[in-house]
Parts: C-alpha cells; structure tokens; sequence
C-alpha cells in the first residue's frame, strides 16, 4: 500500500469493515475493531459451570442416590451418606468417575472424607449392570483376618484384635465376619506348649527346656511362672513333683495317676526245679549246698524219687554259680535326657488378628479399643484367677484357721453388744467406789441423781453418763482422769419472769491399776446410784 503523506489520509477502497479478510493490503475500520471487541468480550463472561463453558461431558456437582447410576465422567460430593446407596463406607466421600465418555464400563474412586482411605469398583457387565465389591487401595498390605505376631511389649496395636478365641460384634466389624466364613469367633492362640516332655540325644538342653529332675531346683514362680502354676497345681508343692531318674515312663492308665511311681518289679510266676536232696551225694556235683536255702516244708516228687521226705525246693542265692543275670530288670534301652518345656515357644510374643476392613459404627476407632481392653480384662481376671489356685495347702489352712479365729471373736464381741451388768449399786456422792468386775476394755455407765429433793432410795429422775475405759491402761499406776459433764436447767428471774437455763458441770473419774476401783471426785449435788459396764 502507498500513502500520499503529502495529503495525510488512507483511501476509502484500502479500508475495511470485514472480521474475516485475510488481506494484507487494507486496514480494518472502527467497526471491523468494535465487531472483534464484542466477541472477545462476549467469551469472557464469567460461568459458573463446566456447561458454561460447552462441555457437558464432564461434572463436578453434589449427588443423592445410587452410585450405580454414575457414569458420567466427573467429581460427585456424596455429603448425605444415608440417602444414597452402594457406598463402600456410611458416611461422607468424594466419587471419581472415569468412564472416557463410555458408560458401558465405567470405574468408581471413593475418598473418604476427613480421612486417607481410599475405595476402587468397576463395572464387571454392562447388560446387568454389574458391579465388583468395593477394595480398599491404601492399605498396609495386610489382609483382614490374617494372623500376624507382635512383640508382647506391644498390647494394643490398631486395627488388630487379640487370638485368644474370644467373640466380637458381627456389626461392629462386617469385613472380618465375613472373612472368618461369617462367625464372629476369634482363633485362640494363646495355647501354651509348657509342660510337655521330650527326650533329648544331646547334653546340650534347647532354649526354653529344662532337665526334668532340676525341677526342684531350678522352677520357681519368678523364673518359670506358668510351669510353676501347672506344677504347683497339680502337686501342691515344687518339692513334691516327682524326680524321673533312671525310670521307664508309662502312660497314666489302669488305675495309674499322672505322678505315681513305681519301684522295680516282676510279675509274679512260678518255677519247677527237679532235684535229688541236696544233702545226699549224688546231688553235690550239680548244687552247692552252702549257695541255696532249702524249705523242707514243701514237698515234691522227683521223677527219679519217690520218697518225699527227702525231697524239697531249692533256692539258690544271688551269688550262687545258677544265678543268672544283672544288677536290675531292664527291655534293652539306650539312655536319653527327658527335658521338660519350661518357657512357651511363643513366650515373646502375642498373636493378633486383623480386624479392619471396615468398621460399620460411628466410633470405629473406640469399638476397636474397647474390644482390646475387653479381651485385655479377661485375661486379667482369668490370670488372677488361675493364680489363687495355685495356693498351697498350708496357706489355705492357715488362712481358714485365721478366719475362723476372727469369726470366733467377732461372735464374742456381738454376743456382748447391748449385754449389760450391773457392778455396782448404792448412794455416794464422792471418793472410792470397788466395783465387781474390770472395766478395762468397756464401757462404764454411771446412773445419777440429784441430791435435792430426792432421798437415798428415791431411783426416779435418773441421769445417766457413760466414757470408754481403754484396755491400754490396764496395770498402770495412776489409770486416766475421764471428765464428764452433767447438764442441768434452772431458773433465773428476770423482771418477775422466769428465765430458764442449762448450766453445764463437770466432775471427773480415775480408774484405778487394777480396773476394780474408781475414784469419784467434783461431783457435788449428786449421788451415784448404779455402775453398769457393757
């Protein structure tokens, strides 16, 4: 384009109005500009949705209702837990939807909310509109229900209930119910193997045995506490389980109890021995006589003699040349060390089962703790049972014996509560007073009235005051001063009116060394006139 600059203007056939000329040889009006302003401004209109913008393919927005209806590429925000269905936990969660714009197979994300666990499901059939289960994808790797083993140190570990055979709340946690075939029994493997024997071929005893006679000496409650239990248990005594030394072991049958034993033995039988008498001459060439004892009371036939009465047994010393054999009566045997298990294999640790999966109440975390104190507190109670039953006899007697003592007395002394005796009657007023039996221990009641208008056999209006004598002072010199207070209501004029008030008076008492005597002193204005104790 040329510009006459001489004249300073653009022609009038090199502008243009056009929004869509490709020229490069005109120059666009104001309303070519104002044209491309409006569009450019009407592109910038602020939407508040996906399909503000054209795309409807993809959504982000709340939704009630199935899940199984989500095919729809897009965030769903599920805040109303209770009025959709096929969630993977009952509460609140985000849904990802992937589908590629194809909802004949389609995959669903749940994240939990306020929280890491995150659940995947697929369409397994679009023509039945199949789902798989919900999987959790951030687990630790651990299956629910399987069995894993913790230091014992460790007694709450998260997510895991104690195997020890216990039951749990189907509800509380579906996930591993339907993992143990729908039963909510927990395996127990708690089972000790201590006490059991074994024979070992070397001298060297395995960690955890010990040799079966070092029983005495080495179990004791602090080094083997459940060997100790069962040992103590069943013989009352470590001192009294039996020693195995050079013995044979039978099975406890026919009239046979777990601990007999038994000395050596052989069954009885009997033998035939033919002989001539021992004294005749024709028999020193087969028997020496100085080796065998003979019982001339039991006769027999020979089969070369007739005559009994030179016939008879014979039997033949240990040290004689017909004695056969050893030292003792034995199979053939070959010599190995009985051990016996005193520390449990798994002595150093606890099994557990995993138990999430999914917990189905509000309190998930608190339903898991509270199962673990339950099974913790049981084993508590049972470990605290089984050892009171481990006792001994004498404890158990002694413990009777100390009862019994104390039902005795307790028998005594509420057999003397409300019991009253009388000690001592008569009229005094002051000094010594012998009563007839010791007051040491007991308590002193004291019957008073007053002097004035009242004569020595006048038992009416009677006051009565009573203090502990205390056994302590029972044989020291002196005995205790008890002060007592009698109250009293007189009469003060006022103006011509009468004004009553009570006037309180203190005497006081000294039980004597030898609890038969009592000093009365301050007592003015009154007689003593009965001493009961109780």
């Amino acid at each position: 384009m040329q510009l006459n600059v001489s004249q300073n203007y653009i022609p009038n056939s090199k502008k243009s109005s056009a929004v869509n000329s490709n020229s490069a040889d005109t120059v666009a009006t104001s309303a070519a500009v104002k044209t491309a302003y409006d569009l450019a401004n009407s592109k910038q209109s602020p939407a508040t949705t996906l399909a503000g913008y054209g795309i409807g393919n993809f959504k982000i927005e709340t939704f009630v209702g199935n899940l199984n209806t989500l095919k729809t590429d897009g965030i769903y925000a599920i805040t109303q837990a209770s009025r959709s269905q096929n969630l993977p936990v009952s509460t609140s969660c985000h849904i990802q939807v992937i589908a590629g714009g194809d909802g004949t197979w389609c995959r669903q994300l749940a994240y939990v909310a306020y929280s890491t666990d995150v659940y995947e499901r697929h369409q397994t059939s679009y023509q039945t509109d199949s789902w798989s289960a919900w999987k959790k994808l951030n687990t630790d790797g651990i299956p629910t229900g399987a069995v894993v083993s913790f230091p014992r140190a460790v007694t709450n570990p998260v997510g895991f209930l104690k195997a020890n055979g216990s039951t749990f709340n189907q509800q509380t946690f579906p996930d591993l119910y339907r993992t143990l075939g729908n039963s909510n029994k927990l395996p127990d493997l708690t089972r000790s193997d201590v006490g059991m024997t074994a024979y070992f071929a070397v001298d060297n005893i395995p960690t955890g045995w010990i040799a079966f006679d070092s029983i005495r000496t080495t179990v004791t409650q602090q080094n083997y506490p459940e060997l100790y239990r069962y040992l103590v248990g069943k013989y009352g005594s470590i001192s009294n389980v039996p020693l195995a030394e050079d013995r044979f072991i039978r099975n406890a049958s026919n009239n046979l109890s777990v601990g007999e034993t038994q000395s050596d033995e052989i069954k009885k039988h009997v033998h035939k021995v033919r002989t001539h008498w021992v004294n005749s001459s024709d028999s020193n060439i087969f028997y020496d006589k100085t080796k065998t004892v003979i019982d001339s009371r039991l006769r027999t036939a020979t089969t070369t003699d007739d005559n009994l009465s030179d016939n008879g047994f014979m039997h033949p010393l240990l040290d004689s040349p017909m004695a056969t054999g050893g030292a003792e009566t034995r199979p053939r045997a070959i010599a190995l060390k009985l051990c016996i298990k005193a520390k449990n294999t798994f002595d150093d640790v606890q099994f557990w089962v995993k138990a999430f999966g999914v917990v189905e109440n509000a309190g998930a975390l608190d339903a898991g703790t509270l199962a673990q104190n339950m099974q913790a507190l049981s084993e508590s109670v049972e470990q605290k049972i089984e050892e009171n039953k481990q006792s001994t006899l004498r404890e158990i007697t002694n413990a009777k014996a100390d009862i019994n003592q104390q039902f005795l007395q307790a028998k005594e002394n509420l057999s003397q509560i409300g019991t009253l005796k009388t000690v001592w009657q008569g009229n005094v007023g002051s000094g010594r007073i012998d009563i007839s039996e010791k007051c040491f221990g007991k308590t002193l009641i004291l019957y008073l009235q007053s002097s004035e208008s009242h004569s020595l056999d006048d038992n009416n209006n009677i006051e009565i005051v009573s203090f502990e004598v205390g056994a302590e002072i029972e044989g020291k010199k002196g005995g205790r001063v008890r002060w007592l207070d009698v109250r009293e209501v007189n009469a003060h004029s006022n103006g011509g009116r009468a004004t009553y008030y009570v006037e309180v008076k203190r005497f006081d008492v000294t039980v004597d060394r030898n609890g038969t005597t009592i000093q009365i002193q301050d007592l003015a204005g009154r007689f003593v006139k009965r001493i009961d104790i109780r």
